[in-house]
């Protein structure tokens, strides 16, 4: 349990979303890091869709990780197609 925490909140106005395709390249300085891993490790905010005719969910997603998870229905899914979140302020 953390006694610190941030609720970061946005609409379509401050953030664009990207589609990821190449897991070798770094994001920039303008991917939305929603937290960190237990190793420090940054964990980057993404939306999947798990079956294309359901609407997004929303997870974290780690550049050393050859793919992105998604909560879903209380658990945790990986994924490989995904949009990472970018601010654009």
């Amino acid at each position: 349990v953390t006694n610190n925490l941030d609720i970061q909140t946005s609409n379509d106005n401050d953030c664009s979303w990207k589609r990821w395709n190449d897991l070798s390249t770094d994001l920039d300085e303008n991917a939305v890091i929603g937290g960190n891993d237990v190793d420090g490790t940054p964990l980057y905010v993404i939306r999947a869709r798990i079956d294309e005719s359901l609407p997004f969910s929303y997870g974290k997603f780690a550049v050393e990780r050859s793919h992105a998870y998604i909560t879903d229905d209380q658990m945790e899914f990986g994924v490989r197609n995904f949009e990472v979140k970018f601010s654009i302020l």
